[in-house]
C-alpha cells in the first residue's frame, strides 16, 4: 500500500472543560503530572505582557489570586497548589 492510500486526515476540534483536564492529569503518574507541568513551561515561556516575557509570571500570579479571592475556590485546592510549589523548591519533608 503506498503511502497515502485508505488513509484520512480527519481534525476534530473539542471543548474540554476544566474537570475533563483534571481527570486527565490525576490518571497521570508522577512522571506524567511532572512532564505535564514541563509543557505548560515550555508554552508559557514565550508569553509576553506589554512587549516584556514573563514566562506565565503574571497568569500564574492572577491564578493564584483566584484560588485565594474567588467564592469558587476551595481550602483543598489553594492547599494542592501550595504543595506543588513547596515540594519543587524543597527537599522531601523529613
Amino acid at each position: 500500500m503506498k503511502r497515502g492510500e485508505g488513509e484520512i486526515e480527519l481534525t476534530v476540534k473539542v471543548q474540554l472543560t476544566p474537570r475533563q483536564i483534571a481527570e486527565a492529569f490525576c490518571s497521570l503518574y508522577d512522571e506524567g503530572q511532572a512532564q505535564f507541568f514541563i509543557e505548560c513551561a515550555a508554552i508559557a515561556k514565550g508569553w509576553d505582557r506589554n512587549g516584556v516575557t514573563t514566562g506565565g509570571d503574571w497568569q500564574w500570579l492572577a491564578a493564584g489570586g483566584h484560588l485565594r479571592t474567588c467564592k469558587c475556590s476551595t481550602p483543598e485546592a489553594r492547599e494542592m497548589v501550595a504543595s506543588i510549589s513547596y515540594a519543587a523548591n524543597r527537599d522531601e519533608p523529613a
